[in-house]
């Protein structure tokens, strides 16, 4: 968690590093423990404590790959997508000083504007600042993504239902 902090306050190469190189250290436990989550759950299910029930079948709900390159690579790019989400900016087209990220500045905009041609303009910024540069590190991720679910038993990612949608929605207006 305190390494997610990091990254997620400070967008640098370093953290980044970090995260990834925390993602190959815990496989190996997630490997051990993950089937006897799953054998947990089938039990935990019939307790009558609602919350130990969630908990259990959200974790039943996890998969790690076998392959630690696989395991490194869709941590480099959930890094790299983190990264171009968070670090995307749109600025005024008056003003090319005056730039401003998703969160808080635009989300706030886009939730009280009621002008058209801004509203218009702070989502095509957003998708151009940040949908055209996801979309080639977007596509490899839910590749592997997809392939992890599978040798983990699920049909694919869909079913699943762990993917992080905010990237999506930076490049769905295509």
């Amino acid at each position: 968690m305190h390494l997610g902090w990091n990254y997620n306050v400070n967008i640098t190469k370093e953290n980044e590093k970090a995260m990834t190189a925390q993602s190959l250290l815990t496989a190996p436990f997630r490997r051990l423990s993950l089937p006897i989550i799953k054998k947990f759950n089938e039990y935990i299910k019939y307790s009558e404590n609602e919350d130990l029930r969630r908990i259990f079948n959200r974790l039943s709900q996890g998969s790690i790959s076998d392959n630690d390159k696989d395991v490194e690579e869709s941590a480099k790019l959930h890094s790299e997508l983190e990264s171009i989400y968070a670090k995307a900016q749109v600025c005024e087209p008056n003003d090319k000083t005056k730039c401003y990220t998703l969160s808080p500045y635009l989300e706030r905009a886009m939730q009280i504007e009621k002008n058209y041609d801004r509203l218009l303009w702070a989502w095509k910024g957003w998708h151009d600042q940040c949908g055209n540069k996801i979309r080639p590190v977007y596509l490899p991720y839910i590749d592997l993504l997809n392939k992890n679910a599978q040798e983990n038993g699920f049909k694919d990612l869909s079913v699943k239902k762990k993917i992080s949608i905010k990237f999506f929605f930076c490049i769905i207006y295509f």
